[in-house]
């Protein structure tokens, strides 16, 4: 994030954020094709990915809009776009936790009387884990689908943010008073 915000100074978070999405939708395609047998190192490595992508992201889109304002609205404005960032994450793993219960739900049918496994330890036999992993996977992989998509989308109003870095705006000259 904080090279990204120096990035962002100089090229303009126009030129940042698209490439940060991009780099969030490749380090989210792992997740999306994930099987039962896949690495766990592969995903470790997709969220790295995915944090550099995010880096580029979300510190550039919060500098552009902060650059745009006066000195006596930045406090409020910073204030205000921390609660659009936590609402935002707050609806969307809200809406990402629905559509995974509804894929699980839909894949493996509910064990009778609440399943738990034996004698209620919680853990699932070796031979129906066996079954149960590749429902699972398919039920989390068609729900990072539809982040990889949500995600993708983001592009367009992406490509609308200022393509000038900061120190650019600064050596503009002020436009001369209305009179």
């Amino acid at each position: 994030m904080p090279l990204a915000g120096v990035v962002t100074d100089k090229l303009g978070a126009g030129r940042i954020v698209p490439v940060g999405i991009v780099v969030l939708v490749l380090g989210t395609l792992p997740f999306a094709m994930v099987g039962s047998d896949t690495s766990y190192w592969l995903l470790g490595g997709a969220l790295y990915v995915r944090g550099l992508g995010l880096g580029c992201t979300m510190m550039p889109t919060m500098s552009a809009a902060l650059t745009t304002l006066g000195r006596a609205v930045v406090p409020r404005a910073s204030s205000t776009l921390n609660i659009i960032v936590q609402l935002g994450g707050s609806v969307g793993t809200a809406l990402l936790a629905v559509v995974l219960s509804r894929q699980i739900s839909d894949r493996i049918p509910q064990a009778p009387g609440g399943g738990g496994g034996p004698a209620g330890t919680g853990q699932i036999p070796e031979r129906a884990r066996e079954q149960v992993a590749p429902q699972l996977a398919d039920a989390f992989g068609h729900t990072f689908w539809i982040a990889l998509v949500l995600t993708a989308v983001l592009i367009v109003p992406a490509l609308l943010l200022p393509r000038r870095g900061a120190h650019e705006h600064d050596s503009v000259p002020d436009a001369p008073p209305m009179g």
